[in-house]
């Protein structure tokens, strides 16, 4: 655990030393935080997945030949298996449903993972803030049922 204390840190680093020249972060951290959860704590992996991706270089342009009708279908399987992890939404909360179907619109709408997840963070910072300030108030939440049965896929669970 310690070791990948260390790893992340490292990430942290990286990923916000290359966001100042206006490099993409997400990429590389979700890579990096599945690389790290499969066991990868040395900078080995980064070594073998750069030779991996220095023969890629020699198949692309098979590759590119490929229509991009062709592709379509297992873009569709990907999706549908991306969206499984949607019922484990709280949707009881109004902040939770909102953020996560802005971030799922968004994406293919902009063609953009980060829009999409700017979207669902921004959102839900939002209205967490103004519900907090609400509170204060003494405003009671909307949707704010901590203890009330959770839907999934038309089943209530406690």
């Amino acid at each position: 655990v310690l070791m990948s204390s260390y790893t992340m840190l490292n990430f942290v680093v990286v990923i916000t030393s290359g966001s100042i020249f206006g490099l993409s972060p997400i990429t590389s951290y979700i890579e990096s935080g599945a690389g790290v959860e499969a066991g990868a704590k040395t900078g080995l992996t980064a070594v073998i997945c750069g030779f991996y991706f220095f023969i890629a270089i020699f198949f692309a342009p098979i590759l590119a030949s490929i229509p991009p009708w062709a592709i379509g279908g297992a873009l569709i399987i990907v999706g549908a298996l991306m969206a499984r992890s949607l019922t484990k939404l709280n949707f009881n909360r109004v902040s939770h449903a909102v953020s996560g179907f802005l971030t799922v619109i968004v994406m293919p709408l902009t063609y953009s993972i980060a829009y999409g997840l700017i979207a669902g963070i921004g959102t839900y910072m939002v209205m967490e803030g103004v519900f907090w300030i609400l509170s204060f108030v003494g405003l009671e939440l909307p949707g704010d049922e901590e203890n009330a049965p959770k839907q999934i896929m038309g089943k209530s669970f406690r």
